[in-house]
């Protein structure tokens, strides 16, 4: 089932962005199940309760069981539960005997559905009816659980009753499902009902970092050094140029400007202050500053050249070398060495867990490396640590789940 191999894979108005940051403090990949059921309110809804016994395919659970509520959907097929919290935005899976739950984005799920292979169904109506709230519910449940057609899934929701029996699949893959039982329940979130307190799984967040893990975890909870403000960052600046040190002062402007936005690099009343175009120019006097600058966005038949000067570069001179862990990262992932490129994003993010646009860097790489899971772990802890939404990489990720909001609103 599709939520099966995502656990085993396992331009935004400031307001927006403030309020949703808040909020992944509270749901995101670090929240412990009390932040979630504070952050959701009600745990306990009117369900439509279903039982299909499950037979076929390879292999498939016995039986399932959903739970059809108002604004989060269950699916227990037997001590594992997945959770569909709409009003949190969020996919959990619960183990209900280890104690211990998954915390995925809704968001990887949908990205995860698209361009997926999907088949169509059989299905003869049973005698439960479901009104239009019921059958927008179904329409994503069916989406995410199960590998069903977009058309299959509405031609169930147009007939307005739950299916009798249901087949998709072919060959050995042939699943059918027959209902058991249908009535209206009272359903109550099983976060907020598991029998001890589950912890958060951090395996996920553990593997898309991996070396940084630590630092991630301590700079997304509020702990560890904290990052450098933009006045810092300009200070350093023109401290290293006053040394005779431009590269290092270009390394910082990049850092600057990937921090805060392209903005920050404007002079105003802070004086010294040299303007990135003239920093560049200085820069360029070291050798460096040109290689770095062909590195920067090489095309494809450059990208070879790029990759061999960025490992050359000379950087026992330079405070800020994870900036060229970053780019070298970049290039090596364009190039398709995902194997070298993994280690180098670590890198980064182990020296400075504070940068936004590493986050997003990697969590691009996880998406490319077909990883939807890992990649919002990614893009989430990257919001944590920038809440305000100033950088443009945050930006960047909140008009992506914007876009998939406008583009699948069914979905969500």
């Amino acid at each position: 089932m599709r939520l099966t191999r995502i656990v085993l894979t396992v331009a935004c108005a400031t307001a927006a962005s403030l309020a949703y940051a808040g909020d992944l403090k509270k749901t995101g990949p670090l929240a412990p199940s009390a932040g979630l059921i504070m952050a959701r309110g009600a745990v306990e809804e009117p369900a439509l309760e279903f039982v299909y016994a499950i037979g076929g395919g390879a292999p498939p659970p016995s039986a399932v069981t959903f739970d059809l509520a108002k604004d989060f959907s269950v699916a227990d097929t037997g001590g594992v539960l997945t959770i569909y919290d709409y009003a949190l935005k969020r996919v959990l899976v619960l183990d209900d005997k280890a104690h211990s739950f998954h915390n995925i984005s809704l968001y990887a799920l949908v990205a995860s559905l698209q361009g997926v292979s999907v088949v169509d169904a059989t299905f003869t109506p049973s005698k439960q009816a479901f009104d239009a709230d019921q059958g927008a519910r179904l329409v994503k449940l069916l989406r995410a659980f199960t590998p069903l057609s977009p058309a299959a899934v509405e031609r169930i929701r147009a007939g307005g009753y739950l299916p009798q029996t249901l087949s998709f699949g072919s060959g050995a893959a042939t699943q059918t499902w027959t209902l058991q039982s249908a009535a209206m329940v009272k359903a109550v979130h099983p976060i907020a009902s598991s029998r001890r307190t589950p912890k958060v799984d951090m395996s996920d967040v553990q593997k898309a970092f991996g070396d940084a893990a630590g630092a991630v975890i301590a700079a997304g909870g509020g702990g560890g050094q904290g990052k450098r403000m933009q006045k810092d960052l300009r200070a350093a600046i023109e401290h290293a140029l006053a040394a005779r040190h431009a590269f290092q002062a270009l390394l910082i402007s990049y850092e600057m400007a990937d921090q805060y936005g392209p903005v920050s690099a404007a002079c105003a009343k802070t004086k010294p202050c040299h303007s990135f175009k003239a920093i560049e120019a200085l820069a360029a006097r070291d050798p460096r500053g040109a290689a770095l600058r062909l590195a920067m966005h090489p095309g494809k038949a450059q990208l070879d050249a790029a990759i061999a000067a960025l490992k050359a570069m000379k950087r026992d001179d330079l405070s800020d070398g994870y900036m060229l862990d970053a780019f070298l990262a970049r290039d090596l992932a364009q190039a398709g060495r995902a194997a070298e490129a993994l280690p180098l994003f670590a890198s980064a993010l182990k020296a400075n867990p504070h940068m936004p646009a590493f986050y997003a860097e990697l969590g691009g790489f996880w998406m490319a490396n077909g990883e939807p899971t890992l990649a919002w772990d990614a893009y989430d802890l990257g919001r944590m640590i920038d809440p305000s939404a100033a950088s443009p990489a945050t930006s960047a990720v909140n008009a992506y789940e914007a876009g998939l909001e406008k583009k699948y609103p069914e979905l969500f």
